[in-house]
């Protein structure tokens, strides 16, 4: 159930506690990743099945409601093999899948997708793609194809594709970008990620995810890290964009590597302590809400 938070001026917000940021595999279908990875060890431990029933279990225990369900496969069978499953599972309220951006039978695939319930756009995963991959006229046209039906386009990007990106959102204001995993900032990135983060300030369309902590650390930090290290990134967040453009998610499993689901669920709620009950709602659930349209 939602749970109400009475916010300073005595009024009271509803709030839907919301994931914006989950997976789901066969390990048959992580196997690719990891090879494009390049099998490092590292990420053994992900090569297993994480099914909705674990899904489920790691959000009841952390008290929360919904689940943004995204992409892993740059595959159709494995995308339509998502949102069938979204369509049971009383947890996933949203999924964010994958198309070909670049097909000339993108229109027609979009079309299909857009007539499940829960589907609400698609990611591209831009690791190992050019830096002008944003810039090519066959995306630029795709993308203006998710635009036109009003879907989400999510990011999971590096440095190499923060300049792009503003671009993109400055050329393509009705397409709203949701971009994962604060951005892969490093501490030896930060002026160049707060240039980004100034850039998109005044782009209302552009939205952030609080996810994937362990693309802030190093891998020998996994173990180890506390909420203190993510402090610094979340507060440069929010002095940029301020709550109403930031979403809660974890990475599972991936985040698996770093420790349990409610450890980075707590993690996050620390992070966001000093700010008054509302916009701490607003992060930890509605904005996820409203953005993706979650009942």
């Amino acid at each position: 159930m939602p749970t109400v938070a009475a916010t300073p001026d005595s009024r009271v917000v509803t709030t839907m506690l919301v994931d914006a940021h989950v997976h789901l595999w066969r390990r048959s279908q992580y196997d690719a990743v990891y090879e494009n990875y390049g099998r490092p060890p590292e990420l053994r431990p992900l090569l297993r099945d994480f099914g909705p029933a674990d899904l489920s279990a790691c959000l009841a225990e952390a008290g929360i409601v919904r689940a943004v369900l995204i992409q892993l496969a740059q595959d159709d069978a494995h995308n339509d093999e998502l949102v069938e499953l979204a369509d049971r599972e009383e947890c996933v309220g949203a999924v964010i899948g994958w198309v070909d951006l670049g097909s000339e039978r993108l229109a027609t695939r979009l079309d299909r997708l857009c007539s499940r319930p829960l589907f609400r756009g698609i990611r591209d995963p831009l690791e190992g793609k050019p830096s002008d991959w944003l810039g090519q006229a066959s995306i630029r046209h795709g993308l203006s194809e998710l635009a036109r039906r009003g879907l989400l386009f999510e990011l999971l990007m590096g440095t190499e594709h923060w300049q792009p990106m503003v671009a993109l959102a400055r050329a393509m204001p009705k397409l709203r970008l949701v971009i994962n995993h604060f951005g892969k900032p490093t501490a030896e990135s930060m002026t160049a990620w707060d240039l980004m983060l100034r850039q998109i300030s005044p782009l209302p369309q552009v939205y952030v995810k609080l996810s994937g902590f362990m693309a802030l650390l190093p891998s020998e930090r996994w173990r180890d890290w506390t909420a203190a290290d993510i402090q610094p990134f979340v507060d440069r967040l929010l002095e940029r964009l301020g709550p109403r453009r930031l979403l809660a998610g974890t990475d599972w499993p991936v985040a698996t590597l770093a420790g349990p689901y409610a450890r980075h669920a707590a993690a996050l709620r620390d992070c966001l302590a000093t700010l008054s009950r509302e916009e701490r709602a607003l992060i930890l659930g509605e904005n996820a809400r409203r953005l993706y349209t979650i009942h």
